[in-house]
Parts: structure tokens; sequence; C-alpha cells
């Protein structure tokens, strides 16, 4: 199985807001995004 290429916080971000995910909240260096319909995805920024 192939590894999936390194892509920078900053990139990550936008294009989750572009989905339409919305920041919920930041624990630390992590941060949670929530979409309208439920789904949730969090990312820890370096």
């Amino acid at each position: 199985m192939t590894r999936l290429p390194m892509v920078a916080s900053r990139i990550l971000i936008n294009f989750l807001k572009s989905l339409g995910f919305k920041k919920s909240r930041q624990y630390g260096s992590h941060i949670f995004f929530r979409h309208p319909d439920g789904r949730t995805s969090n990312r820890a920024r370096p």
C-alpha cells in the first residue's frame, strides 16, 4: 500500500474549510472541525 504525500497543515485546513467544515474547538495544537451534516475531522498543527 502506498503512502499518502505530506500536506502542510495550512493547506489541509483551507481545504477542509472549502468543503464546508468549520473550526469547532481547539485543544493545544489539535484543531477540531465539524461539518453541518455531522461529519468531524481533527488536525494536529505543528
